[in-house]
């Protein structure tokens, strides 16, 4: 019976710690204040909202890199949302400059550009390490000790 246990132990043990580590959301989590003309909060309710992340393009025009129509509640003129919710957000490269253009009701109401948050600065620590003194999992390694 103890040996039973203790092997049943091992094994989820083994599986729990064979499993991926968490990956990168691609998810953004979007919150703003809408406001009419005049500065006066948007009438509450459920509003049709169209985010999309464009970039510059070399000719001047203007490229949809990602794009999510969806409707969202609106209370006291605060609207909060996670972008990627229903068209997941794929890889986008850092070299360029991108902008998060938002649309109410088919008319662009912001654009404003992306900039980096707190995971992402994490994440670029990660990409310039070259040394590890240890590893909890390793893909690839061009040197082992």
């Amino acid at each position: 019976m103890m040996k039973s246990l203790l092997t049943t132990l091992l094994l989820i043990t083994g599986i729990s710690m064979a499993q991926q580590p968490p990956s990168i959301p691609h998810k953004m989590s979007f919150q703003a204040m809408i406001t009419d003309t005049l500065g006066n909060p948007v009438t509450d309710g459920t509003h049709n909202f169209t985010f999309r992340i464009n970039r510059p393009t070399q000719a001047g025009q203007i490229q949809t890199i990602w794009e999510e129509t969806k409707q969202v509640a609106v209370v006291d003129g605060l609207i909060s949302t996670i972008l990627g919710s229903v068209n997941p957000i794929g890889v986008i490269p850092i070299s360029d400059n991108y902008f998060l253009r938002v649309a109410l009701d088919n008319e662009v109401i912001s654009v404003s550009p992306l900039t980096s948050v707190p995971f992402a600065f994490n994440a670029s620590r990660a990409m310039g390490a070259n040394n590890a003194t240890h590893a909890d999992t390793a893909h690839f390694t061009h040197h082992a000790m």
